[in-house]
């Protein structure tokens, strides 16, 4: 059970870009155009500059970036935002493990993602910027956690059973697993038997996200 557990922790951690509730389709660009034009970042010590501008300008960040905001999302859906959510299965219960097991099961997983950007992204740019992708994933999961909007927190079981294929002889398995950004939370499976109450619960849980933000001192 804790094997399967840790399967499941890993899992999430590399769903990065599930989620939530839209039945908008999701449109993807031809190469080379992406949803950028338009819009305007404000770049430390450079000013107002418009961001399709930016982001073509391989000089900063290589032929790779162009079209990389659209290709594996689709449009305007960086951080996965606008994928439609389907509940597939009822997960397994909830089997609860040892904190500190937990904690480190998720700093392997911690050092093992830091490995992936290292070692197979060499542009410093598009490291910054996968980072930011990989980790919006994660404020959605957080928002789902706190149960806002309607959203339950689930992981899709579908790219979850990639996981064994992604590491093989202690190595990353360099393969294309045909994994497209808009379709993560297709096959959502949803674990039950959590603690959570719908009367104390949605207090509880931001009074605890305070907690650790105020030791984190954000």
């Amino acid at each position: 059970m804790l094997f399967a557990r840790s399967f499941h922790l890993i899992a999430v951690l590399f769903v990065t870009f599930a989620r939530y509730a839209s039945s908008t389709p999701i449109a993807h660009h031809p190469e080379g155009e992406h949803s950028v034009a338009g819009r305007s970042v404000d770049v430390l010590g450079g000013g107002v500059v418009d961001l399709a501008t930016l982001l073509n300008n391989q000089a900063i960040f290589g032929q790779q970036a162009v079209g990389f905001f659209d290709f594996f999302g689709g449009i305007n859906n960086f951080d996965g935002s606008l994928n439609q959510i389907l509940v597939q299965q009822v997960g397994g219960a909830c089997q609860a493990q040892q904190l500190n097991i937990i904690q480190q099961q998720l700093a392997i997983v911690q050092e093992f993602t830091k490995q992936i950007f290292l070692q197979e992204l060499c542009n410093v740019e598009l490291q910054t910027i996968l980072l930011q992708q990989f980790l919006g994933g994660f404020d959605l999961f957080g928002q789902d956690l706190l149960r806002l909007n309607g959203r339950v927190p689930g992981f899709d079981a579908g790219v979850a059973a990639q996981l064994a294929q992604l590491v093989q002889n202690g190595s990353v398995n360099i393969v294309d697993f045909g994994i497209k950004g808009s379709s993560i939370g297709n096959t959502l499976s949803v674990p039950f038997g959590s603690n959570w109450n719908d009367d104390t619960s949605p207090q509880s849980v931001l009074i605890a996200e305070a907690a650790a933000k105020a030791l984190r001192n954000i």
